[in-house]
């Protein structure tokens, strides 16, 4: 299990930067622009991805208590542990299960639980933001009047969702009042720890994921200015945020999806002027800052971890 959790993102790794043409796209994107180029857009946006992982450890443990207070060190190795593994899954998926494998055994479900609340109030964001960002976007776009309507449509499921987002606990109380199958119960039995969140921690989660949302749209913006691309600030605001929507709707693996991203960031920043090898070279660095570089930080501390303990053998079984 070592050996594939460190040999996988050693060869998403390669092919996200050799074989998927972003090595070219980057090189070829820096030789022409690199009269112009701000080293210190750069700079400051891979100085930002540490904090955007600690940001999302505060929010992790933030919903681990009050059943577990785990330290910050432990829950940041735990997060980028959960970055590694999900590089192989649709839509992160693993990175419940990456971030199982370095808190204790006991711990597994509420940490499962805890991710996935998290996810949640991300995608919520996501959404919240990628709308009115789409809505905007389109004014761009020629005989957008055909579909100048579509995002509205997500404007109800969008506040349907908040709205089950928050008052999660109660509809789980409320589920317990119905007659279900024993065997049922046994399998929403982890989901118990949910009805312990009070509405300020949810609250304070959805606060932490809007931070995110924040960071990684100023990286976004930080690389695209590497590149030359300098839309006016509420252009670049509402392109990251429609890229950002489109994205959360693809079901395959970061990795897998990287050529997808690309294609969706060529529609969204072409409007607005910019050359084809900028867009591309931007938003494959942005990947390999936010993700790439993580994963195998997170590989390093899974291969220091107890795996068998982690997921409930001790050593002598």
């Amino acid at each position: 299990l070592k050996i594939l959790v460190l040999g996988l993102p050693c060869y998403a790794f390669y092919l996200q930067i050799f074989s998927g043409g972003s090595f070219q796209a980057i090189r070829q994107a820096f030789l022409q622009n690199y009269q112009a180029l701000r080293p210190g857009y750069l700079i400051l946006a891979v100085l930002l991805m540490p904090l955007n992982w600690l940001l999302e450890t505060q929010k992790w443990r933030l919903l681990l208590r009050p059943d577990v207070d785990l330290p910050l060190s432990i829950a940041f190795r735990a997060v980028l542990g959960g970055v590694t593994v999900s590089l192989f899954t649709p839509n992160r998926t693993g990175e419940y299960a990456g971030r199982i494998l370095l808190v204790d055994a006991q711990y597994n479900w509420k940490a499962a639980i805890a991710s996935l609340v998290g996810s949640f109030s991300q995608i919520i964001v996501l959404t919240g933001m990628g709308i009115p960002g789409l809505i905007y976007f389109l004014t761009f776009l020629p005989k957008a009047d055909y579909w100048a309507w579509l995002p509205y449509v997500g404007i109800l499921p969008w506040g349907i969702l908040l709205l089950l987002y928050l008052r999660t606990p109660r509809l789980l109380s409320l589920l317990n009042q119905f007659r279900i199958p024993e065997r049922w119960k046994n399998h929403l039995r982890p989901l118990a720890v949910v009805k312990h969140y009070s509405q300020r921690q949810l609250v304070q989660a959805l606060g932490l994921s809007f931070l995110r949302y924040l960071v990684y749209s100023a990286q976004y913006l930080l690389v695209l200015a590497l590149f030359g691309i300098k839309p006016d600030l509420l252009e670049g605001v509402a392109g990251v945020a429609t890229i950002f929507l489109l994205q959360t709707g693809i079901p395959l693996p970061p990795f897998g999806a990287l050529l997808a991203r690309g294609e969706i960031a060529l529609l969204v920043w072409s409007v607005f002027g910019a050359n084809e090898i900028s867009i591309l070279a931007a938003t494959f660095l942005v990947f390999i800052i936010n993700l790439s570089l993580p994963s195998l930080v997170g590989a390093v501390f899974i291969l220091k971890t107890n795996v068998l303990k982690s997921i409930g053998y001790d050593d002598n079984q």
